[in-house]
């Protein structure tokens, strides 16, 4: 199949100043896209997955209508916004796994240079995604050095006019809470300049929510990851040298799966028993900037 326009999408919005320091914004979104090549035109293995997938080249296109709306306040000390939106799909594309006349998976044994696997087939349905944001960011002018940072993230995605087996869309994002903590440190010293320490908190909630009627999913646990960064710039008679930053992450190495992978599904690990494949463990990053100046 040939697809010219694969997306378009239209906007509109207005932003008003309440106060000094309130504020609010409304947005209007419409939004079309048409089927991609692996919904609608080849059947087969998903690259990365155990699944094998069945396209529907008679899949309408998705439209949508979305309408979201921000109330903020932004002032010497906090600033936060709370953001709720609700986006309603016509004809969204997703895919669910097809049910044997044994009453089990349907299983396709007959691909070549591919392994068994469980058979998906893309379908559409109309649907509601709905949810919200809230940030508040604590950053004292009294105490320029201490910044806090949090963030409510909440996602709710429903299939109308289905019972409870279909009526949560799958690979639906976990709902999460950020929170992190920085410290700041101008000038210590002759030879460090904008120094920090950052200590993070990346909390996501059990996704139960989910696309359950043929077991397309299983209910993923609430984890939380704790997120270490600091770095500083390297300076010599007012200038910088060079800059220096680490990040460590998942320090406690929690071992986590992401809702929105379908490596989840895998085959179990002989090692560990576990099924799928899980996401990062700790990792620690370094990045080093050294600033080029050319006309000194």
């Amino acid at each position: 199949t040939k697809s010219y326009l694969q997306r378009i999408t239209v906007r509109i919005g207005t932003t008003y100043v309440l106060t000094k320091a309130f504020y609010g914004k409304i947005n209007f979104s419409r939004t079309f896209r048409a089927p991609n090549s692996a919904e609608s035109g080849r059947n087969g293995i998903h690259d990365g997955t155990p699944f094998y997938e069945i396209v529907d080249p008679n899949l309408k296109p998705e439209s949508s209508l979305q309408i979201d709306s921000t109330l903020g306040v932004n002032t010497k000390d906090i600033s936060a916004e709370l953001t709720l939106f609700d986006n309603n799909i016509n004809n969204y594309i997703f895919p669910v796994k097809l049910e044997s006349v044994f009453r089990g998976d349907s299983i396709r044994t007959d691909v070549a240079a591919a392994s068994d696997g469980p058979t998906f087939k893309y379908i559409s349905g109309d649907a509601v995604l709905s949810g919200g944001e809230l940030t508040l960011n604590i950053h004292p002018q009294k105490a320029a050095w201490f910044h806090f940072d949090n963030t409510l993230s909440l996602l709710r995605t429903i299939q109308k006019r289905q019972p409870d087996s279909t009526k949560y869309l799958p690979y639906t994002p976990l709902n999460k809470l950020f929170s992190g903590v920085e410290f700041i440190a101008k000038k210590m010293g002759g030879l460090f300049s904008n120094s920090y320490l950052r200590i993070d908190l990346e909390n996501y909630f059990k996704q139960d929510k989910i696309y359950d009627k043929f077991g397309d999913e299983t209910v993923t646990p609430g984890y939380t990851l704790l997120n270490i960064g600091l770095g500083t710039d390297i300076i010599s008679k007012d200038r910088t040298l060079f800059s220096i930053n680490i990040y460590a992450r998942n320090i406690a190495d929690v071992a986590y799966q992401n809702n929105m992978s379908r490596l989840k599904y895998g085959d179990p690990n002989e090692v560990t028993g576990r099924i799928g494949v899980y996401e990062m463990g700790r990792t620690i990053g370094f990045k080093i900037n050294v600033p080029i100046d050319f006309k000194k």
